[in-house]
C-alpha cells in the first residue's frame, strides 16, 4: 500500500514529515517498506486491522502516536455530509441477507463533463491509482479515504429492481476485465431485472459501465460478507483492491459514513443532484462494544505500574472512551475498531501509545527440548555427494508445468492436477514426475557443453482419493545429455547410489512408457518385489523437438520407497591374503541379464567386464565376460583350488541359464 504523506497530513493541525509518520504508523502495526523521493510512504498493513487501509484512519492513528491533533473541521466535513431524499423511487432487494449486512444504494444525476481536480489526481497517483473519469476517480478515492469500496453504475443500462443474490446454475457476467465469466452457484452477485450487473464486492458487469455518456449514476455502497467474496475471487481469479478489503471484514458504519461523503464530493465536483435515496438495507443495527478492563490486568500484562488515570489517556488518544475507577474500567471500543475485542487487546493498544521503550528488560524464559534428528537428511547428502562426483549439477526447478510440456512427450493432461488460479498458462499444471521439467532445464542449456548431466530431488503431485489431498511423494531425477551411451550413464549413477546407500535394486528389461523411453533401452528398478522407478534412454521423437542433438538417459526413482529399502552396513574383516582372479566367458540366451547373472552368483564376488554380440555366435545368444576373486580367510589359495571353485561357478550358470564356456 502506498501512503502519500501529504494526504494524511490534510487531517492533521500541524504536518508530519515523512520519517516521523513512518514512525508513528509502524507503532500501529503497519510495516513500513520504504519512503520514496516524492514523500510516499510504501508500507504493508497488518491483516487484521480493516481501518489501516484507508487515508482517514492512518491520520488518527500518526496523530495519537505522535502527539498531533486532528483537524476536526478537516475530518467533520469529510464525514458528515448528509443526502436529501429525491422524488423517484428506488427499489432494493436482497435475496441472501446472511451474506449482505448491509447495502445503500443512492440514484444521482451527474455533469459528466467536468473533469477530475488536480488535487485529487494527484492524490490518486500518489497512492498508485491511474486517474480515469471524474465518478470512477471519486469511487477509487473514498475507497482509499476510508477503506470502503464503492460502485457506480450507469442507471440508463439498469433495469429496476436492482437486487443481491447467489448466482443461478448456466449465468455468465461479462465482467469489467472484458472476460465472460461463468458463475458458480456461490458466487454473489448484483442484479437489475434483466439479470447480473456484477460480482458483488469483485468487479462491475461491462453491461452496466459508466462511460462518457453517462448522465445518471446508481451508486452502491455496502458491507459483504468477507469470506463469501474471498472464495468468490479466488475461484475467478479476480482479487481486486475491492475485494481485498472486503476480506477483512468492513463496519456497517463505513457504509452510511463514505456514502455521504461520495454524495457530498459528487455534488462538489460533478454539480450532481440526488434523485432518489439512499437506500438503506441493513440486516442488524450494531450494538457498541463495552469491555469490562482491571487496570491490574493490563499493568501485569505489559510489566509496568500504570494508574486508571494513565489508561484512561492513553486510550483517548485513539478514540476509546473509557469510565470507571478503582482498577475497574468499562472501556466502549470505537466502531472502526472490530479488532479488539478483549483485555489483551486493551493492553496492546495502551502500550503502543505510551511506547514500547517503557516496557521493562526481561531474560525470555527457555525450557529446553528433546533434539530429534532428521536422519533422511544424511542420506540425501551422501546422494547428493555421489552425484557430485558424477559431474551432475543439481536444479531446482517449479512444481508447476504448462499444458504444452505434458503433450510434447505424448501424454494426456486429463489426469494431471491443475490448479484453480494458475500465475500464467506456462504453470498451470502440478508436475506428475520430473521429467517435463529436466528436460525442459537441459534444453535451455543445450548449447554449453555437449555431455552434461543434472539432477533433482521434489517433490510430484499425483491424484488421490475424491476429497483427499494429492499424495505428493520425494522423487530424484537424473538427466544425463551424452553424445552416446546415454543409458550407461545414467545406470552408472544407479549403481553408485545403490552401493552408497546400500540398496539392492534390479533393473527388470521393459516396462517404459511408451512414447517416452527407448523402446529396446528401458527398464523398471526393482528394490526386492517394489517398482520404485523407472531408467532408460529418452526416445527420439521425445528428445528431438528440445534440439539436443544427443542421446539422452533419464532415470527417476521414488526417494521414500529407495530409502525403505535401505539396510545398514554389515562389515567383516577383510582376508589377509591375496586373492585369486579369474575371468569368465559364457555363452547364454541374449534375454539373460547381467542382473541374474549377479542375483545367481551372490555368494561370490563378481564383477561385469562386458557382453559380445557377434555373428560367430547361434542366433538369439550373446557372450558375457565376468571377473571372481577367490579367496579364503585363513591361507592363499593355489591355482588348483581357485580353478575348481571356476568350474563351480561355470556348473552353476549351466544348470541356471545353461550357459556354455566360450573359449
Amino acid at each position: 500500500m502506498k501512503i502519500p504523506v501529504e494526504w494524511v497530513n490534510s487531517y492533521l493541525d500541524k504536518p508530519l514529515r515523512a520519517a516521523d509518520m513512518a514512525a508513528a504508523l509502524e507503532r500501529s502495526g503497519v510495516e513500513v517498506d520504504g519512503i520514496d523521493a516524492s514523500d510516499v510512504i510504501d508500507a504493508t498493513t497488518a491483516a487484521n486491522r480493516w481501518d489501516l487501509n484507508g487515508m482517514a484512519w492512518l491520520a488518527r492513528e500518526a496523530a495519537a502516536h505522535s502527539g498531533r491533533k486532528l483537524d476536526q473541521n478537516a475530518y467533520e466535513h469529510k464525514s458528515n455530509s448528509r443526502p436529501v431524499s429525491g422524488e423517484k423511487p428506488l427499489v432494493v432487494t436482497i435475496g441472501n441477507p446472511q451474506l449482505v449486512d448491509r447495502y445503500m444504494l443512492a440514484h444521482l444525476r451527474i455533469d459528466n463533463t467536468k473533469k477530475t481536480p488536480v488535487w485529487l489526481a494527484r492524490r490518486l497517483e500518489a497512492a498508485g491509482v491511474r486517474p480515469i473519469s471524474l465518478v470512477v476517480d471519486i469511487t477509487n478515492y473514498l475507497m482509499l479515504e476510508f477503506g470502503q469500496p464503492l460502485h457506480a453504475f450507469d442507471a440508463a443500462k439498469v433495469t429496476l429492481p436492482v437486487g443481491v443474490r447467489l448466482a443461478q446454475p448456466g449465468e455468465t457476467l461479462t465482467t469489467l476485465d472484458g472476460v465472460k465469466r461463468r458463475l458458480d452457484p456461490a458466487d454473489l452477485l448484483i442484479t437489475d431485472a434483466k439479470g447480473p450487473i456484477g460480482l458483488a464486492g469483485v468487479m462491475g458487469g461491462g453491461n452496466s459501465e459508466i462511460s462518457a455518456a453517462t448522465t445518471e449514476i446508481y451508486l452502491e455502497s455496502a458491507s459483504f460478507n468477507g469470506s463469501s467474496l474471498r472464495q468468490t475471487a479466488v475461484r475467478h481469479g479476480l482479487r481486486t483492491d475491492a475485494s481485498a478489503r472486503f476480506e477483512r471484514g468492513i463496519p456497517v458504519q463505513a457504509a452510511a459514513l463514505t456514502l455521504a461523503r461520495a454524495i457530498g464530493l459528487l455534488k462538489e465536483l460533478a454539480a450532481a443532484r440526488l434523485l432518489a435515496g439512499p437506500v438503506d438495507r441493513l440486516r442488524f443495527t450494531p450494538k457498541p462494544v463495552r469491555l469490562p478492563v482491571r487496570a491490574d490486568r493490563v499493568a501485569g500484562l505489559l510489566g509496568i505500574q500504570l494508574s486508571v488515570t494513565a489508561i484512561k489517556n492513553e486510550l483517548a488518544k485513539l478514540g476509546f472512551e473509557a469510565a470507571g475507577a478503582h482498577d475497574m474500567l468499562h472501556v466502549q471500543v470505537p466502531w472502526w475498531r472490530p479488532d479488539v475485542a478483549t483485555e489483551e487487546d486493551i493492553a496492546e493498544e495502551v502500550i503502543t501509545t505510551l511506547g514500547y521503550d517503557q516496557l521493562p528488560a526481561t531474560l525470555p524464559a527457555w525450557e529446553p527440548a528433546a533434539i530429534e534428528f532428521d536422519t533422511t537428511w544424511a542420506a540425501r547428502w551422501r546422494a547428493k555427494a555421489v552425484l557430485q562426483s558424477l559431474g551432475l549439477f543439481e536444479v531446482v526447478t517449479y512444481s508447476f508445468i504448462s499444458e504444452a510440456q505434458i503433450k510434447e512427450l505424448g501424454r494426456s493432461p486429463k489426469p494431471v492436477l491443475k490448479l484453480k488460479n494458475p500465475l500464467s498458462t506456462d504453470q498451470a499444471y502440478l508436475r506428475t514426475d520430473l521429467l517435463p521439467s529436466l528436460l525442459w532445464a537441459a534444453a535451455r542449456n543445450r548449447t554449453y557443453s555437449q555431455h552434461f548431466g543434472l539432477y533433482e530431488f521434489s517433490k510430484v503431485y499425483r491424484r488421490s482419493k475424491p476429497g483427499e489431498l494429492p499424495d505428493e511423494p520425494l522423487h530424484l531425477g537424473i538427466l544425463v545429455r551424452t553424445p552416446a551411451d546415454g543409458y550407461r550413464s545414467v545406470k552408472a549413477a544407479l549403481d553408485r547410489l545403490s552401493r552408497n546407500l546400500n540398496v539392492e535394486v534390479v533393473v527388470r528389461p521393459g516396462g517404459g512408457e511408451t512414447g517416452v523411453a527407448h523402446p529396446t533401452r528401458n527398464g523398471q528398478v526393482m528394490a526386492g518385489s517394489k517398482l520404485i522407478g523407472w531408467i532408460g534412454q529418452l526416445h527420439p521423437g521425445v528428445v528431438q523437438p528440445t534440439k539436443l542433438g544427443s542421446e539422452v538417459g533419464y532415470l527417476e526413482l521414488n526417494w521414500e520407497q529407495l530409502m525403505a529399502a535401505a539396510r545398514p552396513r554389515r562389515y567383516h574383516v577383510p582376508s589377509r591374503f591375496p586373492a585369486i582372479s579369474r575371468d569368465l566367458s559364457v555363452v547364454v540366451d541374449r534375454t539373460v541379464t547381467w542382473e541374474q547373472i549377479k542375483t545367481e552368483l551372490k555368494g561370490e564376488e563378481v564383477a561385469f567386464v562386458g557382453d559380445y554380440y557377434g555373428a560367430d555366435l547361434a542366433p538369439g545368444k550373446k557372450a558375457v565376460t565376468v571377473r571372481l576373486r577367490f579367496h579364503a580367510p585363513d591361507r592363499t589359495l593355489t591355482d588348483e583350488e581357485a580353478d575348481h571353485r571356476l568350474a563351480a561357478v561355470l556348473a552353476q550358470l549351466q544348470r541356471k541359464f545353461g550357459a556354455e564356456a566360450r573359449t
